[in-house]
């Protein structure tokens, strides 16, 4: 059955900022679009009488008997079904459509407050999110806030994660399956992350979660998917600021997303989810010089996790602190807390680790994190017995290894 004019706007939208539909938008694949709509319930009726394009000639994109060139082709198609930004980007139209055009673009600064609610929370990130697609120079406006960490972590170690006791009055009703689905899709966009880096698929991402993630946010569930749904949403909002980090490291917006993250993971009880995001955090704080809060950040993690997480992340957090107080020339507290993480990782269980972590920190992780603490030292010998390998062998001169957040989105479920 053929979907509403009321709901076609939002339909396209989504649709539009999946991966498969943008990757057909840059080949300029007109024929996959209209597919991709028509699997979505949107009629070849309706997309014709928006688009003016017959249905006999959508027919022919879709079976590729006519592949269409004319830029003008292109423009009236997008400008028809009122693609999202994103999409026209893909499909080579520089200009937005002129109903698309945004005379009011949101300020972000209270996406950086820690929200006292669920409700909040999907307030601040519809906020960011189109401030975030409205302008294009947000990621570059303002700095980040050191402030807003201190306040984030204690709210994460004190308030109790709740899931809102009244449910909206309308909206649609979420299950598991629909989670689930949520997730997928974000995976593939983590794919996009690994292979291409945070920049390449950064702003499609915002574009789905906008749409997506938003809709869900507004759903009704009952508390066993609240739970789960919190919990994606958050890791989804973790990958949107490290891809935001990647491109502008000292971004108010990635903070932004940081925050908001770290609230979502609180309401779905998921206190490794947390204390990763918090993790990310304080790689933030270092890159910007804030040395004090980068320390505090990653002990936050320790606390929090304390009881819970495998003698392998607590070794991690232990070296993310070390290298924090190294930047801050604490030789004493910086071998201290080096010494512990060799001490946690000595513990290690790989198997505990595969079945628990799922790959969300991983040895060469912390070995990155002790070397660059005892580099930033500047020891005059070799710090031995620090590498968390274990081995009596000097962490000079260790290989860059990928970044934790290259693979703590795609394969963790914990």
């Amino acid at each position: 059955m053929a979907v509403s004019p009321a709901d076609v706007r939002v339909i396209v939208e989504r649709v539009c900022a999946r991966p498969d539909v943008l990757d057909a938008c840059a080949r300029r694949d007109l024929g996959a679009v209209v597919s991709a709509l028509c699997s979505a319930e949107i009629t070849q009726g309706q997309i014709s009488a928006l688009t003016g394009f017959s249905q006999g000639r959508l027919s022919e994109w879709m079976t590729r008997k006519r592949t269409p060139r004319a830029a003008t082709t292109f423009e009236k198609f997008s400008n028809g079904l009122g693609l999202p930004v994103a999409a026209r980007r893909a499909l080579g139209l520089v200009s937005d459509s002129p109903s698309a055009a945004v005379t009011d673009v949101p300020d972000i600064k209270p996406g950086l407050n820690y929200p006292d609610s669920t409700e909040q929370a999907a307030q601040n990130l519809s906020m960011l999110w189109r401030a975030d697609l409205a302008d294009v120079t947000a990621l570059q406006r303002g700095r980040v806030d050191p402030r807003a960490w201190g306040d984030a972590s204690l709210r994460w170690l004190v308030d109790p994660g709740r899931i809102p006791d009244e449910q909206p009055e309308r909206g649609v009703h979420i299950g598991m399956a629909d989670v689930a689905r949520f997730r997928t899709t974000v995976d593939l966009f983590a794919e996009l992350d690994d292979r291409f880096g945070g920049g390449h698929a950064r702003e499609a991402l915002m574009q789905y979660l906008r749409t997506d993630a938003d809709r869900l946010l507004h759903g009704r569930y009952s508390a066993d998917v609240g739970r789960e749904l919190f919990s994606a949403i958050g890791e989804a909002t973790l990958l949107a600021a490290w891809m935001s980090y990647d491109s502008v490291p000292a971004s108010a917006l990635a903070q932004g997303y940081f925050v908001q993250a770290l609230a979502l993971a609180q309401a779905g009880n998921d206190r490794l989810l947390g204390a990763s995001i918090l993790d990310a955090m304080s790689h933030q704080a270092t890159f910007t010089g804030r040395f004090t809060e980068a320390a505090n950040l990653a002990r936050a993690a320790l606390t929090g996790t304390r009881g819970i997480a495998t003698p392998t992340l607590t070794a991690h957090f232990h070296a993310m602190e070390a290298r924090a107080l190294a930047r801050l020339g604490d030789a004493k507290s910086c071998a201290r807390a080096l010494s512990a993480s060799v001490s946690e990782f000595e513990r290690a269980n790989p198997e505990e680790d595969r079945r628990r972590n799922h790959g969300i920190f991983h040895n060469g992780s912390c070995v990155t994190k002790a070397s660059q603490a005892v580099t930033s030292q500047r020891m005059k010998r070799p710090h031995r017995r620090t590498s968390p390998t274990g081995l009596d062998q000097p962490l000079e001169g260790q290989p860059r290894l990928p970044t934790m957040h290259q693979t703590q989105i795609r394969s963790r479920r914990l």
